[in-house]
């Protein structure tokens, strides 16, 4: 048989406007990639990737740290496929890849890398037995689809593992820009709708009404390499998904930023962290 990994990311934004995250792609390497492969490496160990007999499909490449994990945890004779909705992101994989000695050129490092949207991939059912999402589910517009797709695409004896925002209180690392949004008055993210993913219950409903016999979760709160509320200001103008905010402001941008300087150099002038919590989802087909 074919075996293969499948490594995607989708969500309505990146769909819509993936040249947003072209622009966004080198600073995401820079200030973020470290942060989101956290949760890379606990998806990995909770779904027993080293364990996969069939095939491991992995929701949201990036620039391809987490893809990379996964090709060095897997067999040889394991297909890689590394996906994402930004060319450029898909680029930066590809230069990852070959800079850790893979040549994806030759079909016998089975590694093909392009660009995929992971809300209607074309595979077959049960094609896998591990399925990987690491922070991309909360994105997509129908988010019972990608819980069907997961479902749909394992085996029967198959495990899924996502991650998505945690907690509100503990994650001020989006709360902050976002009670300014409303401060003054401009729309909200559409993203943010799925915020309410973070309720284990949440997850665990749309998985069961998928077919999934057991889901268990667990939080896991991630800390921001700030050291000033100016990084943070500067972090959060470039992206993407706050470009809706800044677009709505007007002639207000700089008192925003202003704004989002003050209220993170707050957090960090009483001792504490910009931090990024997570809800860790594990389900069993």
């Amino acid at each position: 048989p074919t075996f293969f990994v499948c490594i995607l990311r989708s969500s309505f934004i990146m769909a819509e406007h993936p040249e947003l995250w072209d622009d966004f792609a080198t600073f995401y390497v820079e200030h973020l990639e470290a942060i989101t492969n956290v949760m890379d490496v606990e998806l990995q160990y909770m779904a027993h990737t080293k364990e996969a007999k069939k095939a491991v499909v992995v929701a949201g490449a990036g620039p391809g740290l987490g893809a990379i994990q996964v090709r060095k945890q897997i067999k040889d004779d394991v297909q890689l496929y590394v996906g994402d909705i930004s060319p450029q992101m898909v680029e930066i994989s590809k230069s990852v890849f070959v800079k850790h000695g893979i040549d994806i050129q030759c079909q016998d490092t089975k590694t093909d890398i392009q660009v995929l949207d992971n809300i209607d991939m074309a595979l077959p059912d049960g094609c896998c037995d591990r399925y990987l999402a690491n922070l991309s589910w909360m994105f997509v517009p129908d988010t019972q689809k990608q819980a069907d797709e997961a479902f749909r695409l394992l085996d029967e004896e198959g495990i899924a593992a996502f991650s998505v925002w945690g907690r509100k209180e503990r994650c001020n690392y989006i709360t902050i820009p976002l009670e300014l949004a409303k401060e003054f008055d401009v729309p909200t993210p559409e993203a943010f709708k799925s915020f309410q993913l973070g309720d284990p219950e949440v997850p665990t409903k749309l998985l069961k009404q998928a077919g999934f016999q057991r889901v268990n979760t667990w939080y896991h709160s991630v800390p921001l390499a700030m050291y000033s509320g100016a990084e943070f200001m500067d972090l959060i103008s470039r992206m993407p998904i706050w470009k809706p905010v800044y677009a709505s402001l007007g002639d207000k941008v700089a008192d925003f930023n202003r704004r989002l300087e003050e209220e993170a150099q707050k957090v960090l002038d009483v001792e504490k962290v910009i931090e990024f919590d997570n809800l860790g989802i594990v389900a069993y087909k």
